[in-house]
């Protein structure tokens, strides 16, 4: 039973707590702190491959070990190797690498986003039965989180591999400058060109940029002994939490759960407003020891001295909230709003009733949708008396007491005004719940307004789905 618990651990590479532990590999959900780390304790005290850094916190422990001669790594590649989404590229490509040759080798690359993302799926399955020891990149852009996510997204399951980054490596073994281009890099290592072209020859770069850090290191002297990868693995040193109103404690007590967060100054004035489907490992990440801070992540250490956060009951109503946040606050961290039609997303564009999960107990979010009125969102809940209204959190945003249904009877109700566009519904919401949904087609309840039901049938698939929807919150009906 511990060996789940190693693998995520080994896979977010920093310090996890029991209760995140619990929820995300043991599915127990809601269990109280002393519980989770009685379990965690349990199942993981006196493991060889990890440490207990703090009373509820553990670490994935790499070995310091000189990897054997039939090591393999996994050399990746994406272009373009900076963009917001992983469904943004327009090729990919890896090569699994041992002892100076190439073992293995794909790519893909395609004007048709459909056909792409099809075969990227394919080559993920690949690349799986590889199993690399490690997986390389060049460490420009943000291609090794985003190759995570695709995986997440298209497999369920990402490499069970650590990364090393070949700029931060070269940078630590040594002691070199800052690389701000691949180019710079690669004359540093020796290398006359590097540079990108089609997906291929890309991959085709890295592997000679792999190669002549390989040797560079033979040279001095480092490959020779463990000294090398005891470097490259080992843990890097604790984050410095002094210049912050708060500390390391409060980043572990932050639930792994999707919301909302606000990053404020010393004269509480918010810097940057984000999102995430994991509050907990999105809220560390700016905190991680050994990161190298990119610009962003600068400015954000820089001026912050104080965060909060707002959960919520889905990655759709965290990113309606972050968006109304931005507005609301306008971060000089954040980046211009912009909302654009997607054409892949198209399909989704029909009137329809989606139900999420909410944060409060007791409810559900409620979210109706229109290609020409926009979207409304509300809260339904269960018609108890004394069942306590949502909290309206800490967003100057409308009111939730004003949205809320009692029973599916008072939503159909609200349902026939929405659709004679009668309610404050908002079209650029809308924008951003269809693409959302273009992605989450399969995992959603929803109900299509397309095909009229009789108001008693109506009454009752809501029903369903709600009370569906407080139990497991995942999509198992479908009309």
């Amino acid at each position: 039973m511990s060996e789940p618990l190693v693998k995520y651990l080994r896979q977010c590479r920093q310090p996890v707590t029991a209760t995140e532990l619990a929820a995300a590999v043991l599915h127990m959900k809601n269990i109280p702190g002393a519980a989770a780390i009685s379990v965690i304790s349990a199942l993981l005290d006196g493991h060889d491959a990890v440490d207990r850094v703090s009373e509820d916190t553990w670490i994935y422990k790499p070995a310091n070990a000189l990897p054997a001669d039939e090591t393999t790594y996994l050399l990746c590649r994406a272009m373009p190797s900076q963009c917001a989404n992983w469904r943004e590229w327009r090729g990919f490509g890896c090569a699994l690498w041992c002892k100076e040759r190439i073992l293995f080798s794909a790519h893909t690359a395609a004007a048709d986003r459909v056909e792409f993302i099809r075969a990227l799926s394919g080559l993920f399955s690949q690349v799986l039965e590889q199993s690399p020891a490690f997986v390389v990149c060049d460490g420009f852009g943000n291609q090794i989180s985003l190759l995570t996510s695709a995986q997440m997204e298209l497999l369920g399951q990402e490499l069970d591999a650590p990364l090393l980054n070949i700029r931060r490596l070269t940078q630590q073994l040594f002691d070199a400058p800052r690389f701000r281009t691949p180019g710079q890099l690669a004359h540093f290592l020796g290398q006359r060109l590097h540079m990108e072209g089609d997906i291929q020859e890309s991959v085709a770069d890295l592997q000679a940029l792999w190669e002549y850090f390989i040797a560079r290191a033979q040279e001095s002297g480092s490959s020779d002994c463990g000294d090398l990868w005891r470097i490259l693995l080992q843990p890097a040193p604790a984050f410095d939490y002094s210049p912050y109103g708060f500390d390391a404690d409060a980043i572990r007590q932050i639930p792994p759960a999707p919301g909302v967060y606000l990053m404020r100054d010393r004269d509480g004035e918010v810097i940057y407003a984000g999102k995430s489907k994991n509050l907990a490992r999105r809220l560390s990440s700016y905190f991680a020891p050994g990161i190298e801070a990119d610009a962003k992540l600068s400015a954000i250490r820089d001026r912050l001295y104080r965060f909060e956060y707002q959960l919520t009951g889905s990655e759709l109503d965290a990113l309606l909230l972050e968006y109304e946040s931005i507005r609301a606050f306008d971060p000089p961290i954040n980046r211009q709003l912009q909302v654009r039609m997607r054409p892949l997303r198209q399909r989704s564009r029909y009137a329809r009733v989606v139900i999420l999960p909410a944060a409060d107990a007791g409810f559900v979010r409620v979210f109706f949708l229109h290609p020409d009125w926009g979207l409304f969102h509300c809260w339904l809940g269960d018609g108890r008396p004394g069942r306590q209204l949502p909290s309206p959190g800490i967003w100057p945003l409308p009111a939730p007491e004003a949205h809320v249904a009692a029973n599916p009877a008072a939503l159909y109700e609200k349902m026939k005004v929405f659709l004679q566009g009668l309610l404050p519904a908002s079209l650029e919401l809308a924008e951003l719940a269809y693409s959302w949904l273009g992605q989450n087609e399969e995992t959603v309840n929803s109900i299509d307004l397309r095909h009229p039901y009789p108001e008693e049938d109506w009454v009752r698939i809501l029903e369903q789905y709600r009370m569906h929807v407080l139990v497991s919150g995942e999509k198992i009906i479908s009309y």
